[in-house]
Formats: structure tokens, C-alpha cells, sequence
């Protein structure tokens, strides 16, 4: 319990000697901030010739107009604007040896016997005007122009022949050397040029004049002329820089030029915030003050193609452009990204700090030093392998080491503990000179002191990378696949006496990737879904809202950094943001500035150090860059932004033809055919395209981004479009101006102006015919109208009769159908009766017969046998099955086959039943149909009902009735 009351102590005591501790080791650091210049080297983009398309040598520089860069080559002249790299040929194809833009943006071009201007023609593109035609014949005996300059609206082209002179286009005039010239300058207004043989000269009054002492350099190849000062500087090849002082040439005795000396001048220029650039053929650039102290040596080892710099030039965005004797480089000096360069490499950063006059940097390489005084990067004896964090503690430089925990010195470390593997050591709240230090295989108390000593903590062995203090003075540790702990210490420091475990089953989203860091005292977790925090009433995590809807992050957070002015650093997918939170809001956020770092950090194991308050050193996968907020890119004449092409295709897909229309037109008209247009764009900004964004917008609609600096206008409907194109900077919203164009799609011919007229005087046409027609229709149908109320009258009448006549039809056809009915009745009862007449009058013959013979015979036996005999064929007849069938014969005709009918629907009825049906067909009674049976009339009765149950007859079904039927 004693030791929950110790944890539980107000630490507020401890938070602020922890401040001032930190301050007191971290200021001093602040106070060399400014040496990170002589350790950075720019941003470098190397280009070769298969970048360029053109020879290795690039002979001259210059920026024109649109912000579009040129370079000298071999038999062309070379354009970039950042995305695109193009050509103009020269007739000759000899070496461009001089390019220069005049203060109206022409561009000059000097080549062997060769110059002229590079315009643009109506198409967009770029095409080489020679000025050779405009020349007296007799000034054509020259070389390679060497050098082109402009002064008081007069281009000077010159060669070592002599300088030819143009006004407004057109020939004034040649200035001639006594001898041969060799290089000319151009100084505050000023023309300069070398003769050979006689010195160096300067143009004044329209003539060539010596400068005084200008004899002294007549044996001397000048390279350069400007100014130090007030003083006139110029530099020679081989010899140095030579100052004009005290009415003599003297050797500047300055650093940059006893570096000249072992390397030989080629080309320079002056800067407009003082001091020069020198480009060398053997030690690449040498940037220098005014007062010739080295700023920067950058050569092959920093990162440029090769170490010969035969041009140089300064941008629009006081950037550095190098002609190489193999390619082109371009160095983003003013820009807010450098590098720290160490030719073999430095690694991947881990951890860097500056102490005590010397930088640390550390790597997976092991400890790397630096300072004014070495001026380069030294592998620290012994520290070979991964380090992982520095911390200064009791002015004691400590690195956590792969191989346990180095004491760091300028020179030399010193291995203090020898453990598997420390990560990070931080101060106990409110134990002085107490640490913690995470290891790969648990905790450990560290004290120093003249005999520093170091005790593993037992109750816990899981690797300790990133962990935290509370206000409570209890450790919240986050492991990468395990969730979050709280572990409370016991009062000495020597073991974890209580653990608690926080995952997904405690309101953790998950168990893995998930952080803890410390702002204002707070303990917070950053998760895969966002933050968290520990809710101690309810013993769980849960999300932390005020963190989450001030800070929406797309992507979790893998890294969290504080520094010393309180800003949080938060490192996600790749990128770093920088923030600054007051009072819990939200008052400031960069998610821009840091865009050219994106994708070049280590996951989790990202880092950052603040030297000074705005600049940075930040490790990155292949060593350590820099970031000088001061230096934050501002445009001020704004973002360069023009139209490059525009175009369109015609004809059928297998043979399309790509039609050019002239970019600097504003206001274009297509036909419907032409309606899929082609904008191609320019934005010559070459160190800040990562905070760049392009979009336009049609007819005052929502602003669309533009990818790869190509809008397709497609299936554009006829009519009228408004396009406003812009480029925006994404880190202080500053843009382009608006480039506006207007694009009219006519309508198909049929909806034209002259179609609408042929259509209305068609229509008239139309119309007038109509009428006429009309009219002469109308009396046509009036005729009609009257033939056809005629005929329909007749139709009429004649209908009546047709129905009168069917009705009086159908009358007589049922008339007709009831007489056959009556016919149909009678002829079966004549049948009938016929039937029955002859039966019996055929039997009476035969009976007749027979009494006949009877009465003539005298003997009694054979009178009484013959009597017998008759009765027998009496009986015989009656039971005759052959009258039977004859009679079925007869009755079926005429009862349209009856009895046979009948058989078939009941199959089971004999001969007898069938005549019994056969005389019910009839319509007799039973008392007429007993004697024609010769039963008696109970018997038919008796009959009728076997035959009713052989019919399967309901009781409520009339049998003759049923047999009519049939």
C-alpha cells in the first residue's frame, strides 16, 4: 500500500525540473543550429543525355521567357519546363557555345558561323530564326560565338573574330579586336572583354578601351569578371582570382581562392546577394561569400555527374543550374529539403542529436560524428551495428546500441552496459538521477555517476521499444503485437509489481500496431483506428474523441515525436505532419512541407531532431535530410503557368491526323467533329513541384486536378465554354494567375445561321405551295364529302334491304329447320310404323299359309301336327334374332346410328337391354313394350331398373329421358 501512496504523489515538481533539465541540455544545440549549412548538400537532380536526348556537353545557360530553361548543346539548343525536354536544331549543327534572354525575352542563340533567335511559331513549338542573312557579307569570316550579352537595347554577339552588333533586329555595326579577342563579361552595366596579346578592355562610348592595368592580364585567359565590393575581381583560368586594389592587381588571399588554384577555372558567375559561384573542371562547384570564404564545395562526391562545370546559371527561383561536361544538373540551393551526403553512404537514419559542439548520427551502420572542425562524417571506433536513440542525461551523451548502451564522445564511444539490445532510456518522475531503459528482453534501472550501474527488473520480459511515464509515475509500454501494458514499479525501481494488459478484449481495436505517447501530461494511444484513451472508472480503452475529431487522420499512426516547443509530429503512411496544439484545439498544420520525404521513412522507426526551432534533421531510409522551414518556398511574382499545346485529331482510327492550333490563341473555334480538344500545360517550377497543383474548371463549375499536365476536353456539345486553368501552392495557397480560354463549338451545318434561313424561306416555299394545295384540296373534298355522303345514303339503304333480307333469311331458315325437324319426326315414325307393318304382315302371310294347307288336310294327326308345327315358327319368328338385326339395321339409320352409340358408351348392355333401349328411343310405354318382348308389363318395369343400374343413372336422372339424349 506504501507503495501505491508513493506513486500516487502530485509530480508537478518533477515536470518542471524535467523542463528545465531538458532545456538546459538541448539549448546549447540550438546555438550551433547554423553549422547544419556547412554539413547539408542541396536536393541534386542529375540529367543525362538519355534524360535530355542530346551530346554529354552543355556549353551555355539561360532562362526565357515562361520560366522555360535552354541549354547549349551539340548542333541544337535543348528546353526544359520541368515535365518535358525538347529541341530546336541549328542549320549547321555545330555546338551552341551562347544562349541569352534579353530584357524583352527573346532568346539568342550563338553556334560556329551561326546565330539568330529561337521563337515560336503558330503551331506552339519552338523553331530556330537565323540572323547570318542579316550580316554584311564581309563580317561573315567568324568562328563560334562565344558570348551574347544586351546593353542599353543593343545584342552583342561575339566571337574571338570580332562582335557583331544588332539593334531592334536589325545590323549597326561590328566592333574589331587589334588581334584576336578571347572571353567577353558583362559587370554592374558594364561590357568587358579580353584581348590577346593586349589586356583586358571595356566598352565605353561606343569603344573599346583598356581598363587601367588592364595590361596585366594581356598573357592571361580570363574567365571572369565582377565585383567584390567595390572592388573589381577578376578571375583567370589557371592564375587565380586577382583583387584591384590600391592601383594594383592583387591575388585575393581568400579560401576560395587558394582552392582555384589547385583547380582549374571554367566558368562563374556573380550572385545578386553577394559572393560568386565558380564552376572547376576538376573539383565541380565552389560556392563562395563576397568576402571569398567557402560556403559549399559540391562535386561528384556530393552528388553532381562529373566534376568539369563548363556553365552556370542562376533561376528565377535562385536555384543552380550546371552545364557538365557530361549532362545537367540542377541544384535546389533555395530550397527548404538538403541532404546530409557522405559518398559511401550513411545508411538508414535512426537517430541523430547535436552535443557539445559535435553532430551524432546514428544508423544501422553504427555511430557517425561530425563537426566544423573534422568536416565530415566519422564512424566512431567500435560502434559498428544498429543504433536505435541518443539521450543526453547529466550532460552525458548515451546512445541505445544493438549491442546495450554506448557512452558517446566526440571522438570515441564507450561501451557502458553490455545487455541484448537497448532501445530508448528516459529520466524517473521525480527520482533524480534515476532512468529506465527498455531493452529487447525487459526493462532496466540505470543510475550514472562515477560508477554508472545498470539492474534488470524482474516481473517482466517482453521488448521495450516505446514507452511512457503517467502522472501517477506507472510505465504504459506499447508492444507492436501484444497491445498496450501498464506496469506499475516497484519504490526502488528494481522489479514490475503490478501488470495490466490492454487488447482488443479491453477496447483496444486490436492487439497490434498500436503506440502510446505523452502530451500535456496525458497518456494517449494511437491505434490502427484512430486514438485512444485509458477510461480508469471503467478499467478499459476507449476512443479518444477530442483527439479524433481534431486530428481526422486517413491513415494510422505509426510514429508520434514531441519536441521541446511542445509541436507533435505525426508520422503516417509514409508521410510526416507537423502540428502545434494549444488548449486542445488545433491551431496549426503542415502536411505539405514535408511532401519531397514522402515515402522515404522507416515504418515505425521514423524520427526526427530539432536543432533549432525551424530546422529539422529527419532519418530517412538512406541516411538523414534536413528541413529549414526558413527557407519554406514563397513564389513571389507568382507560379508560372502557361498553355504548351493544343490540339486535336481528325480522320478515321487507322489513319489519324494530329491537327496543331496555336497555343497563344485565346479564343478557338472547332466544328462538331472536332470536339475531343487536347490542352497540354507548362509549370516551369522546378524545385517545388511536390507542393504544386494543377486544375481547371468549365463554365464556372467546380475545379477539377489535373494529371500529368494534360486536360482532354471530349464530346464537348456545340456551343460556348469558358476554361480557366490554375496552379496552386499547397503550402501557402498561393497560385497562378488564371489562364483563361474560350472554345466555341459550332453547331452541325444544319443548325447553322444560313441553314436556318434556306430553312425558313423553304418553309415559305412550303407554305405558300400548301395553301394552294390546300385550297384546291379543300374543293376536291367538299366534291368528295358530297360522292361520299351519297354513297354512304346508298350504302345505307342498302344495308337496310342486305339486313331486312338476312332476317327475313334467318326467319325462314329457322322456319325451314323446324319443318325438318317435323319431317325428321314423322319419317322416323312412318319408319316405325312401316317397320312394324311389314314384320307382322309377313308374319299373317305366313300364318295365312299355313291354315291354308291345314284346312285342306283331312288327317287330324297331321292337321294337329301341322297346327304344332306353326306354333313352333310362330314362337321361332317372334324370337328371330335375324328380325332383330334387321330391325337394328333399319333403326339405326334412321336414328343416325343410335344403338351403336349407345354401345359404346356402355359397352356392358346385352342385346336384350338394347332393344328395351331401342323402343324407349321410341317413346313407348311399358305396356307397349311388354307384348314386343312378350313379358309382361312388371317385367319391362323390373328391366328398366337392371338397365338403370347398368348405366350407373342417379336416381334423380329420367332414363327415357337419358336415352333421348343419345
Amino acid at each position: 500500500m506504501d507503495i501505491f501512496l508513493h506513486h500516487n504523489k502530485c509530480l508537478k515538481s518533477f515536470f518542471s525540473r524535467y523542463t528545465v533539465f531538458l532545456l538546459m541540455v538541448i539549448v546549447p544545440a540550438n546555438m550551433r543550429a547554423d553549422d547544419l549549412n556547412d554539413l547539408t548538400t542541396p536536393v541534386i537532380l542529375n540529367y543525362s543525355r538519355s534524360d535530355y536526348n542530346g551530346a554529354t556537353q552543355n556549353w551555355a545557360i539561360t532562362q526565357g521567357l515562361n520560366n522555360i530553361m535552354w541549354f547549349g548543346n551539340n548542333g541544337r539548343a535543348i528546353w526544359f519546363d520541368g515535365d518535358e525536354w525538347g529541341q530546336v536544331h541549328i542549320p549547321n549543327n555545330s555546338i551552341v557555345r551562347s544562349l541569352q534572354t534579353t530584357t524583352t525575352g527573346r532568346i539568342f542563340a550563338g553556334s560556329f558561323a551561326e546565330f539568330g533567335e529561337i521563337t515560336m511559331n503558330e503551331s506552339g513549338a519552338f523553331v530556330y530564326d537565323s540572323w547570318i542573312g542579316n550580316v554584311p557579307e564581309k563580317f561573315r569570316d567568324f568562328n563560334d560565338i562565344w558570348r551574347i550579352h544586351e546593353l542599353n537595347n543593343v545584342v552583342y554577339f561575339q566571337s574571338f573574330e570580332r562582335i557583331l552588333k544588332f539593334r531592334q533586329g536589325e545590323f549597326i555595326g561590328t566592333i574589331e579586336p587589334e588581334g584576336k579577342f578571347r572571353f567577353s563579361f558583362v559587370s554592374n552595366g558594364r561590357l568587358f572583354i579580353e584581348e590577346a596579346g593586349v589586356g583586358l578592355k571595356v566598352l565605353l562610348n561606343n569603344e573599346l578601351t583598356l581598363i587601367e592595368k588592364g595590361d596585366f592580364f594581356a598573357e592571361k585567359e580570363v574567365w571572369f569578371v565582377g565585383y567584390s565590393g567595390p572592388r573589381l575581381m577578376v578571375a583567370t583560368q589557371k592564375e587565380g582570382v586577382y583583387i584591384f586594389e590600391n592601383g594594383k592587381w592583387n591575388s585575393w588571399d581568400t579560401p576560395v581562392n587558394q582552392l582555384l588554384l589547385k583547380n582549374s577555372l571554367f566558368s562563374a558567375i556573380q550572385l545578386k546577394e553577394g559572393g560568386c559561384l565558380f564552376g572547376t573542371t576538376q573539383n565541380g562547384l565552389i560556392i563562395s561569400d563576397e568576402n571569398g570564404n567557402i560556403k559549399k564545395l559540391i562535386n561528384s562526391k556530393k552528388g553532381l555527374q562529373n566534376n568539369t562545370v563548363l556553365s552556370l546559371y542562376v533561376d528565377s527561383e535562385n536555384n543552380y543550374w550546371l552545364g557538365l561536361d557530361h549532362g545537367i544538373d540542377y541544384l535546389k540551393i533555395n530550397f527548404p529539403i538538403s541532404r546530409l551526403f557522405r559518398e559511401e553512404g550513411l545508411g538508414t537514419g535512426y537517430a541523430s542529436i547535436h552535443h557539445k559542439g559535435t553532430y551524432f548520427f546514428g544508423t544501422n551502420q553504427g555511430i557517425y560524428s561530425w563537426s566544423e572542425d573534422e568536416g565530415e562524417f566519422v564512424l566512431l571506433e567500435n560502434t559498428g551495428g544498429q543504433v536505435w536513440s541518443f539521450e543526453i542525461l547529466e550532460d552525458r551523451l548515451l546512445c541505445c546500441h544493438n549491442n546495450g548502451i554506448y557512452e558517446v564522445f566526440k571522438d570515441r564511444a564507450e561501451h557502458l552496459f553490455d545487455l541484448n539490445g537497448a532501445w530508448k532510456i528516459m529520466p524517473v518522475p521525480d527520482q533524480e538521477g534515476v532512468y529506465i531503459a527498455g531493452g529487447y528482453s525487459g526493462l532496466y534501472r540505470i543510475t550514472l555517476g562515477n560508477s554508472p550501474e545498470l539492474t534488470a527488473l524482474t516481473g517482466f520480459g517482453e521488448s521495450c521499444r516505446v514507452f511512457e511515464f503517467d502522472e501517477q509515475g506507472d510505465l504504459w509500454m506499447s508492444h507492436g503485437y501484444k497491445g498496450v501494458y501498464k506496469l506499475r514499479l516497484t519504490s526502488d525501481y528494481t522489479a514490475v509489481d503490478q501488470i495490466m494488459s490492454f487488447g482488443s478484449n479491453q477496447g483496444l481495436p486490436s492487439n497490434f500496431g498500436n503506440g502510446v505517447f505523452t502530451y500535456n501530461n496525458e497518456i494517449i494511444i494511437t491505434t490502427q483506428n484512430g486514438f485512444y484513451t485509458y477510461n480508469d472508472i471503467i478499467g478499459l480503452m476507449q476512443p479518444y474523441e477530442k483527439w479524433n475529431e481534431m486530428l481526422p487522420l486517413e491513415h494510422p499512426v505509426s510514429t508520434v515525436k514531441i519536441d521541446r516547443w511542445n509541436r507533435v509530429m505525426f508520422f503516417h503512411a509514409e508521410k510526416l505532419i507537423w502540428t502545434i496544439i494549444e488548449n486542445d484545439s488545433l491551431v496549426y498544420i503542415d502536411s505539405t512541407s514535408f511532401l519531397p520525404l514522402e515515402n522515404q521513412f522507416f515504418y515505425a522507426f521514423e524520427n526526427i531532431y530539432f536543432p533549432s526551432q525551424n530546422v529539422a534533421i529527419i532519418g530517412t531510409i538512406d541516411g538523414f535530410s534536413v528541413y529549414n522551414r526558413d527557407l519554406q518556398y514563397r513564389e513571389e511574382a507568382g507560379i508560372p503557368l502557361f498553355i504548351k499545346r493544343i490540339y486535336y485529331y481528325e480522320g478515321s482510327s487507322g489513319s489519324l491526323k494530329r491537327n496543331e492550333i496555336n497555343p497563344t490563341e485565346t479564343d478557338i473555334t472547332l466544328p462538331l467533329s472536332q470536339n475531343i480538344l487536347y490542352l497540354e500545360l507548362s509549370v516551369p517550377v522546378f524545385q517545388n513541384k511536390e507542393y504544386l497543383q494543377t486544375s481547371y474548371m468549365i463554365n464556372g463549375g467546380a475545379y477539377q486536378n489535373v494529371d500529368n499536365n494534360t486536360i482532354v476536353l471530349q464530346n464537348l456539345k456545340s456551343g460556348h465554354y469558358q476554361i480557366r486553368i490554375r496552379t496552386r501552392d499547397l503550402t501557402n495557397s498561393n497560385q497562378s494567375e488564371t489562364a483563361e480560354l474560350h472554345i466555341t463549338i459550332l453547331p452541325p451545318w444544319y443548325k447553322r445561321w444560313y441553314a436556318i434561313i434556306m430553312y425558313l424561306i423553304f418553309l415559305g416555299i412550303l407554305s405558300t405551295i400548301g395553301i394552294i394545295l390546300y385550297r384546291r384540296n379543300l374543293k376536291i373534298i367538299r366534291r368528295k364529302e358530297k360522292i361520299s355522303q351519297t354513297r354512304k345514303m346508298n350504302q345505307k339503304q342498302l344495308e337496310l334491304r342486305r339486313q331486312s333480307d338476312d332476317t327475313e333469311k334467318e326467319l325462314i331458315m329457322m322456319r325451314n329447320e323446324k319443318l325438318r325437324s317435323e319431317i325428321r319426326l314423322k319419317a322416323e315414325e312412318i319408319a316405325n310404323s312401316t317397320m312394324e307393318l311389314v314384320l307382322k304382315n309377313k308374319m299373317l302371310l305366313e300364318v295365312k299359309d299355313t291354315l291354308s294347307k291345314i284346312q285342306k288336310e283331312k288327317d287330324i294327326e297331321i292337321r294337329n301336327s301341322s297346327i304344332k308345327s306353326m306354333l313352333r315358327n310362330i314362337d321361332r319368328d317372334l324370337n328371330n334374332e335375324e328380325n332383330w338385326r334387321v330391325f337394328e339395321k333399319n333403326f339405326d339409320e334412321v336414328h343416325e346410328n343410335f344403338l351403336n352409340r349407345l354401345k359404346e358408351r356402355h359397352p356392358v348392355l346385352t342385346s336384350k337391354d338394347l332393344r328395351l333401349c331401342a323402343y324407349l328411343r321410341m317413346n313407348l310405354s311399358s305396356k307397349e313394350i311388354a307384348p314386343l318382348l312378350r313379358i309382361s308389363p312388371r317385367s319391362v318395369e323390373i328391366s328398366r331398373y337392371r338397365l338403370r343400374k347398368k348405366m350407373e343413372l342417379s336416381h334423380t336422372t329420367n332414363l327415357s329421358d337419358y336415352i333421348l339424349l343419345f
